[in-house]
């Protein structure tokens, strides 16, 4: 609740000052190695002081399996910049996930192919 609220009010702030093109072109999310037999990592990362809209310096992985079905999610409350995680897939059932980092309005997905 109330902090989300405080940090959309200052986002608002900014996204007067910034590009708002610049804010979605600078950020990037990779996976990798692709297809995996488990465990992989993502890393994603934002290349400009302009924050997205929405932005409240909170940023939430997500992993989605074929059924749509959500079998991993994280919070990033305190989001520095870069975020860089390994995630152990290997007790689940092969298939295509779906990788979702959304950040304020703003989302980005890739797939990932666990073998």
């Amino acid at each position: 609740g109330f902090v989300v609220n405080v940090h959309l009010l200052n986002a608002q702030e900014m996204d007067t000052i910034c590009n708002l093109e610049e804010a979605d072109d600078n950020s990037f999310l990779k996976i990798f190695p692709n297809p995996t037999k488990g465990t992989f990592q993502i890393v994603y990362g934002s290349a400009t002081s302009c924050p997205p809209a929405g932005w409240g310096g909170i940023i939430i992985v997500n992993i989605i399996n074929s059924k749509g079905e959500t079998v991993y999610t994280e919070a990033i409350l305190k989001f520095e910049g870069e975020y860089d995680q390994t995630i152990d897939l290997s007790g689940f059932e092969k298939g295509t996930y779906t990788i979702q980092v959304v950040a304020g309005k703003r989302k980005k997905t890739r797939r990932e192919i666990l073998e």
